[in-house]
């Protein structure tokens, strides 16, 4: 799989920033820290950073992938889902959404949507 075929069984960390970037998100690049994953971004102005797909190379292997939420997306917003019963309830109080995501336990924490205007989500 190259980055060019990005699939979504596929964990390749720059097969997922050119997915990304291909919906015009902002990438994070949360690199590890001694050996270990960290739960956020290290990099002093990291809120400024901006990614193309000459940029993918810095994104290595064992990286964590975050999202630059807001205008820097072009609207994305992400509802974060903190409990069981906020995932469970989801189904039935969120619109549906292309794009649902999370890491550990629940894997379907954080939906995502994009805001094009008022009261309009796609």
């Amino acid at each position: 799989m190259t980055p060019d075929s990005p699939d979504e069984s596929n964990n390749d960390i720059q097969c997922w920033a050119h997915r990304y970037l291909s919906r015009s998100y902002q990438l994070v690049r949360i690199p590890r820290v001694a050996g270990r994953p960290t739960k956020g971004p290290r990099e002093p102005g990291w809120q400024k950073q901006r990614y193309s797909e000459a940029d993918l190379h810095v994104f290595q292997l064992n990286d964590n992938l975050g999202l630059n939420l807001g205008s820097a997306s072009n609207g994305l917003a992400d509802v974060d889902l903190d409990t069981p019963s906020a995932v469970a309830a989801a189904a039935y109080f969120l619109p549906e959404t292309s794009l649902i995501g999370g890491h550990g336990q629940p894997p379907s924490s954080h939906y995502f949507y994009q805001i094009v205007g008022p009261g309009s989500v796609i």
